[in-house]
């Protein structure tokens, strides 16, 4: 908050406070280090605002160090933490490097992992969009000039090329409306401002994700919908959870909607039997050496390697359209003559169904929880054992599991933000709080 309003002494104090308690851990407590590095990048960027640069690019250095190895305790870094406050203080290098692009994309990226973080990430944003723009216009002039060149009230090259370019931003717009319907549909709604907006930035989000190689299903896309009646909670929280099926960070159409009521009477056997939809096998093709988990005696967890599919016309029904999966080893056999052959173990599945088979991106969706005031911790026994195993969930499933709550604020806020000392709000990043529609709307 002191960071978006520009108050970077005091920030920095807030941060320096933060570390030097860092520094002095409570026996038994638990370790701190996406904190303590989500600390040191803030005290970067503050120092950085102060006119110390070099500490920013100092503090992006010991991040890079540490981010994919394991701490001497064995603690690894959760990147979803700790990445946001990296992609802010990278879009500060980038602006003084003068790589525009760079910095509103990095900023973006900061701004939608860590919603705290939007305010800073849009000021950084706009200065790069004011670069930008001038370039824009300077283009813009230089095709003009060359287009007066041309006279005699032709089209010029540079009409063609515009009307060209038109014509593909038409086409982009037709073919994204096709691949992403939800988001065509979200357009149309009346109202919703921001979470219109937010969820256009998450799309451009996710693609530079991919472009810079990173998976964005390791991402956290949970969120709080709150509002009074008639706001569009649930209209909306539906058609985010299909966006990001087929934005394909889970897989798309597994999206479960239970009402608090619902979740309340059926306790945590209901919960079960809605994330159990979460863990069925997918449709995607499989090919010989995809890592597969195969359901064996009824447990899935068994990991092996796909040798062989059989799609012979005139192999015996058992086998017709299955799977040969390796579970054991390469190992090696001595022969008669004091050589050695590498060979697998005996540790095969032979003829296993599709059914039986799951790809590492066949598990997952989306799980809406509406009216999740109804939901009454204080008062009920199967409320309560619904959140602490819901909290448990989330944390087991990770990114491939997005949970969104929908409800009335006061009531959210203090019925489940606040059970269980905020342990369930902790695993929520985004909120969004819809806004009464005015007499226009």
């Amino acid at each position: 908050e002191l960071m978006g309003e520009e108050r970077w002494i005091e920030a920095h104090d807030v941060v320096a406070g933060a570390l030097l308690e860092a520094s002095m851990p409570t026996e038994g407590a638990p370790h701190a280090h996406e904190a303590i590095l989500a600390a040191q990048l803030l005290e970067g960027i503050c120092q950085h605002k102060l006119a110390f640069t070099g500490g920013l690019r100092t503090a992006l250095a010991s991040h890079k160090a540490v981010k994919d190895d394991p701490f001497p305790c064995g603690c690894m870094v959760s990147s979803a933490a700790v990445e946001p406050f990296a992609d802010l203080a990278m879009s500060m290098v980038a602006l003084e490097d003068g790589d525009a692009h760079a910095a509103l994309g990095y900023a973006l990226a900061a701004g939608l992992g860590r919603p705290a973080l939007m305010p800073t990430a849009t000021s950084i944003a706009k200065r790069a969009e004011g670069i930008l723009e001038p370039l824009a216009d300077e283009e813009e002039g230089e095709d003009a000039d060359y287009a007066t060149k041309d006279g005699g009230g032709r089209r010029s090259v540079v009409d063609v090329d515009r009307k060209l370019e038109d014509e593909a931003e038409d086409a982009e717009e037709d073919e994204e409306e096709e691949s992403l319907p939800s988001l065509a549909s979200l357009r149309k709604l009346v109202g919703l401002s921001e979470v219109k907006e937010r969820c256009e930035n998450l799309v451009d989000a996710i693609a530079l994700e991919r472009e810079r190689g990173d998976d964005p299903k390791q991402k956290d896309s949970s969120m709080v919908v709150t509002g009074n009646p008639g706001t569009g909670k649930s209209t909306f929280a539906t058609l985010y959870g299909d966006l990001l099926g087929e934005l394909k960070v889970v897989p798309e159409g597994r999206v479960v909607r239970m009402t608090g009521a619902q979740l309340q009477d059926d306790g945590v056997k209901g919960l079960e039997e809605a994330l159990k939809v979460f863990d069925k096998p997918g449709t995607s093709e499989l090919e010989v050496g995809n890592i597969v988990d195969v359901k064996r005696d009824g447990s899935w967890g068994n990991f092996g390697k796909i040798i062989h599919h059989d799609t012979r016309e005139d192999a015996r029904p058992r086998f017709k359209d299955t799977y040969d999966i390796h579970f054991g080893d390469m190992v090696k056999f001595p022969l008669l003559n004091g050589s050695t052959v590498t060979r697998r173990d005996h540790d095969f599945e032979i003829g296993v169904r599709r059914k039986d088979i799951r790809m590492p991106d066949d598990t997952g969706g989306v799980l809406i929880i509406d009216d999740a005031h109804q939901l009454d911790p204080s008062n009920e026994k199967a409320a309560r054992q619904v959140l602490y195993r819901l909290t448990d969930e989330m944390d087991a499933r990770g990114g491939t599991l997005s949970v969104v709550l929908s409800g009335y604020e006061k009531a959210v806020d203090e019925r489940i933000m606040a059970f269980n000392n905020g342990a369930l709000a902790s695993r929520f990043r985004r909120r969004y709080a819809l806004p009464d529609f005015d007499d226009e709307e």
